[in-house]
């Protein structure tokens, strides 16, 4: 496990400031593996070569100072490639190349077009001369994306135009472009792919910069959700290196250190194998010392190790050092180190969702997630997504829960008869769910969920109900306001390729918190994946984490309240012969449990709000 600052370039700049900043280093050493110094100190995209060659001059002698301190390994951030926006273009360096056209025609002053000559010659210069700095690696900011740029992103400018219409055999104009990339769906994806394409010669053409002057300087993307699916970025820049970021500025709302965990690990899932050095992004921008406290900033960043990150970057020392968030980490760090230890070949286990935002709510109510589709217990499927058939019977021949706007998709691709039930009627509004007596609902037979439809436009849509076929049971009965029936509103089939199916008319995932809808989803989730995931039964949100290889289990269980949970036990569907907590020191805890025909039962101790506790069953030192 790696500890990694990114350190602002006005904590460099000067010799005063540096050898304060080096002084606190020096009392640190324990808490830091690595440092990448800032190379600009704005976001905008132009900057001189003389600078850049003074600067390199700098960085050079910066950068053996910290190894002759002691850190392991010194290197660069680039934070201008593109240039993320416009910032300081009124009293900075003009940009002497091109610069992006944004869809209205406006031109950026900060942001530079990737497809021009001019840009490519400056920015390999820039790459060429930071390189001869030494250092051991250099990272590449996530201002490399295509779109999100401010004015623009992607560019629309005459030279963009040019080239597309020159590969594609085309003659479109700005405007005509843009009407045709609504629609036509074939010029579409020619424009993303021309796009994609841009980057890709300019990640080939930056390492080459760079490898130029050493071939033994790492390359490192930092990526948001859209740029980490683009794995030949990562080939042609010869990354070994990967930063998934994004969000979690500061703590207002507590929940959002999961929900970046969340993107955290789909940035993961797509990064390729090459990728060993895998940082997570701990964001303190703009860096207010009380924008986030200590307890959710060791939240989030152990959040990041269980989803599979090695090491974090903690962009947390721009203009000044940050002595509370290094005695945090000083606490904590040994369980890190032994998390990682432990997570090493490990694979999430749990729920694969299309949408992120359902896997969170499923994520809250207490169901693991997992971003390897493949290999998931089950899928949970809404929107009516676009994939292929073989796709869809893949799915539907395993573990399905679908909308019904997913089931009108499959009934027009001839798939419903796998899924039990047709779409019968739209009710736009005055709805509400009841659920039947149907084993799966337990002791709520006649429990009614009512989500005020007509309030939340922006989080419900329509109500449906569904029209079962043979051997199809049901679930919930939608009903309106005045309860009387109008037809079921969930089902749940077995189907002739072995799979199992459930189709909700009423879903709603932003509204699961009920403790009944809660139970009722559990049940369901339970006969859908037949019992392969951990249950926590107690009335209180508890967000687990899953991480599997063969028999041996990490889990991860977070008290998502400001309440303490109370003692509670969970179900871990399978049989150990020890388990225990790893605590901050890294020293164990071991925790009682007893064996069930089902598996093991472990009981845990209560965790104070926001709180959480790391169960394993390898045993210390294997």
């Amino acid at each position: 496990m790696k500890l990694s600052f990114r350190i602002g370039y006005h904590r460099y700049a000067t010799d005063q400031a540096f050898a304060a900043h080096l002084a606190f280093v020096k009392a640190n050493l324990d808490c830091i593996d690595e440092v990448a110094l800032f190379v600009e100190f704005s976001h905008h995209g132009y900057w001189p070569l003389e600078m850049i060659r003074d600067s390199s001059t700098l960085l050079r002698q910066r950068l053996a100072d910290y190894r002759a301190l002691g850190i392991r390994s010194a290197g660069l951030n680039v934070l201008c490639t593109i240039g993320h926006l416009e910032e300081s273009w009124d009293v900075l360096a003009q940009p002497p190349v091109p610069c992006m056209v944004g869809k209205d025609g406006r031109r950026s002053h900060s942001c530079l077009c990737p497809a021009t000559t001019a840009f490519r010659e400056y920015i390999c210069e820039k790459y060429r001369l930071l390189a001869t700095s030494q250092p051991d690696f250099i990272w590449v900011d996530d201002d490399f994306r295509i779109t999100h740029h401010g004015l623009a992103g992607p560019c629309f400018c005459p030279e963009c135009l040019k080239q597309f219409n020159q590969q594609n055999h085309r003659t479109f104009t700005r405007e005509s472009l843009l009407a045709a990339l609504d629609q036509e769906p074939d010029t579409a994806a020619a424009w993303q792919t021309f796009q994609r394409s841009l980057y890709t010669a300019l990640a080939q053409d930056l390492r080459q910069a760079v490898h130029a002057v050493d071939p033994a300087i790492e390359m490192g993307l930092m990526t948001c959700i859209a740029s980490s699916r683009n794995q030949e970025w990562f080939s042609a820049l010869g990354a070994v290196r990967g930063r998934p970021g994004g969000g979690f500025y500061q703590d207002t709302v507590p929940l959002e250190a999961m929900q970046k965990g969340l993107a955290t690990a789909a940035q993961l899932s797509n990064y390729p194998d090459q990728v060993r050095d895998r940082q997570y992004e701990h964001e303190d921008f703009p860096y207010q010392q009380l924008g986030k406290s200590t307890c959710m900033a060791m939240l989030e960043d152990c959040v990041s190790l269980v989803w599979g990150c090695n090491g974090i970057a903690f962009n947390s020392m721009y203009r000044q050092d940050n002595p509370r968030l290094l005695a945090g980490i000083r606490h904590n760090q040994a369980a890190w180190r032994e998390l990682t230890r432990l997570n090493a070949g490990m694979e999430n286990d749990g729920i694969w969702c299309n949408d992120r935002d359902v896997a969170f709510r499923l994520q809250e109510i207490g169901l693991p997630i997992t971003f390897q589709r493949e290999t998931a217990a089950a899928a949970v499927i809404t929107g009516n997504p676009t994939l292929t058939r073989d796709e869809w019977r893949r799915m539907l021949s395993r573990a399905a829960f679908i909308d019904a706007p997913t089931l009108s998709g499959l009934q027009q691709l001839g798939l419903a008869e796998l899924c039990g039930a047709t779409v019968e009627k739209c009710w736009p509004n005055g709805t509400l769910e009841a659920f039947t007596d149907h084993p799966l609902n337990g002791p709520y037979a006649g429990w009614r969920r009512d989500v005020f439809v007509s309030f939340r436009p922006q989080f419900c849509s329509d109500a449906y109900t569904l029209k079962m076929a043979a051997g199809a049971q049901s679930l919930c009965e939608l009903q309106n306001v005045l309860q009387q029936p109008l037809g079921s509103a969930m089902t749940a089939c077995s189907n002739a390729l072995g799979g199992r199916v459930v189709v909700s008319g009423y879903f709603f995932p932003h509204f699961l918190l009920y403790s009944e809808k809660r139970q009722q989803l559990l049940n369901v989730f339970d006969w859908l994946t037949q019992s392969r995931l951990p249950r926590l039964d107690l009335d209180h949100k508890i967000m687990p984490i899953l991480r599997r290889c063969g028999s041996d289990l990490l889990l991860f269980l977070l008290n998502a309240s400001f309440d303490a949970s109370g003692e509670f036990e969970v179900q871990l569907r399978q049989s150990v012969t020890s388990l225990e907590q790893i605590l901050p020191d890294g020293t164990r805890a071991a925790l009682p449990f007893r064996q069930t025909d089902s598996g093991s039962i472990v009981h845990c101790p209560s965790l104070p709000p926001w709180q959480y506790c790391l169960l394993s069953n390898i045993p210390a030192g294997a």
